[in-house]
């Protein structure tokens, strides 16, 4: 009798205790998310729901990884519910939860934690993009069709919030970097812009411009769209974003050179090429700026005087269209704008480039004369005649005060012939000691 007291006051405790263990403990094969809980302890999980509430997680758009903080983000772990999930069995009757005790060795249980996610995770993700682009966009000038080619190199991303919800739910308390579905987001700025600039630059050659002489009201002859588009040029700067035109004139000057044999204005005269093109530079910007530009004004003047065939390497000036060329090769490579004598004329004849200096002082007209190139010793005024820049003199403040640049064009000089500022430099650079100088009346 007393030994059967005991043995079920034994059993009694033995129940007791494992109710207690049961109560208080995990269940044998549980899961909160992917991590094994079996057998924690309530405050074990509490714990760990802790530091998964406080924790943070990764997502990976391309090549690059971010980290979000849960709090920070409206990501929110439901502590109290989690842990009631997780206990859910251990509150049933004894008999119920014996059983599952029991069955819990022969099955697994997943617990899913419970998240919430506030307006701000929504925002956040909604409004975030991810540029992960390793190089600029490139914006480059076609040689065909003189427009702008745009190459998106932007890596622009922006991910949907309800995917990558569903995608922490799953990852709450791992080291696993998310992946959500990203969509790349077109750089539609310099999209725009680069389809802005081409429609404009069609508009430059959408029709022919005719060429009206100087003084006429009929046009001579026109350039076609054709002829448009191959003596437009395009360069733009994409760092600064500026876009500027021009006009080639090696290629205006063959067109230019073709036309003239249809018209009837003599074989001594052609096109001022140099004032063509700057007519055509304002008609192109005016096209581009929207507004309606169909002529521009041609300018004759006298051909001139040689062939090209005198020297390999020559200077031509001609004092009544003071102009001066500068023949290579049998071809004009550049022309400009002179003055000659007034107060003394520069004499015809055939010259040569005697000296060079970078600067010259006349002891007559107490000047200082850029760029000289001495071709020829006058014995009437003995003194040399040359080719320079426009003059100056420094007054007593020590001020220079130099020719107007109005004075190019026609005779001002005593003698010599006056090259505007900057091209007399050029044509220093080019000449040498010993180029020929012919001059024309």
């Amino acid at each position: 009798m007393r030994r059967t007291i005991s043995i079920v006051l034994c059993l009694f405790v033995f129940i007791g205790f494992l109710e207690h263990l049961c109560r208080t403990h995990v269940l044998a094969n549980t899961y909160l998310g992917t991590r094994n809980i079996s057998f924690f302890s309530r405050s074990d999980v509490l714990r760990l729901l802790a530091q998964d509430a406080s924790g943070s997680f990764q997502i990976k758009v391309g090549s690059r990884i971010y980290r979000y903080h849960y709090p920070d983000s409206g990501v929110y772990v439901d502590i109290n519910k989690t842990l009631d999930d997780v206990f859910l069995p251990n509150t049933k009757g004894l008999f119920s939860m014996t059983r599952s005790f029991f069955g819990s060795y022969f099955s697994q249980r997943m617990i899913v934690p419970t998240v919430s996610f506030s307006d701000l995770f929504y925002a956040k993700f909604a409004q975030t993009i991810f540029d992960i682009s390793t190089q600029n966009n490139d914006i480059r000038v076609s040689d065909q069709t003189k427009k702008l080619l745009f190459t998106d190199n932007t890596q622009k991303y922006r991910i949907d919030p309800k995917l990558l919800k569903q995608q922490i739910v799953g990852s709450i308390g791992t080291n696993v970097v998310l992946a959500p579905v990203a969509s790349r987001i077109s750089d539609t700025t310099d999209a725009s812009r680069v389809l802005s600039y081409n429609q404009r630059i069609a508009a430059i050659t959408a029709k022919s411009v005719g060429i009206v002489l100087d003084g006429e009201k009929r046009a001579i002859t026109d350039l076609n769209r054709e002829e448009l588009l191959s003596i437009l040029t395009i360069t733009y700067n994409q760092k600064n974003d500026n876009l500027d035109i021009g006009v080639d004139e090696h290629v205006l000057t063959t067109i230019v050179l073709t036309k003239e044999k249809s018209i009837d204005k003599g074989s001594d005269f052609t096109f001022d090429i140099t004032f063509m093109r700057a007519q055509l530079v304002t008609m192109a910007a005016m096209r581009f700026n929207g507004y309606t530009q169909d002529f521009v004004i041609g300018r004759l003047l006298k051909k001139p005087n040689t062939d090209g065939t005198y020297a390999q390497r020559y200077i031509e000036i001609d004092i009544s269209q003071q102009r001066m060329y500068i023949w290579e090769n049998g071809s004009v490579v550049a022309t400009h704008s002179v003055s000659t004598g007034l107060y003394y004329p520069t004499p015809p004849g055939k010259y040569a480039i005697l000296n060079k200096a970078p600067n010259a002082y006349s002891d007559i007209y107490h000047v200082w004369m850029p760029y000289w190139m001495a071709f020829y010793l006058d014995p009437k005024v003995n003194a040399y005649l040359g080719i320079h820049e426009l003059p100056y003199w420094v007054d007593g403040s020590g001020t220079q005060i130099r020719r107007p640049s109005n004075f190019i064009g026609s005779p001002h000089t005593g003698g010599c012939v006056s090259l505007d500022v900057g091209e007399a430099q050029e044509v220093y650079n080019w000449a040498q000691v010993g180029t020929a100088v012919l001059v024309y009346e």
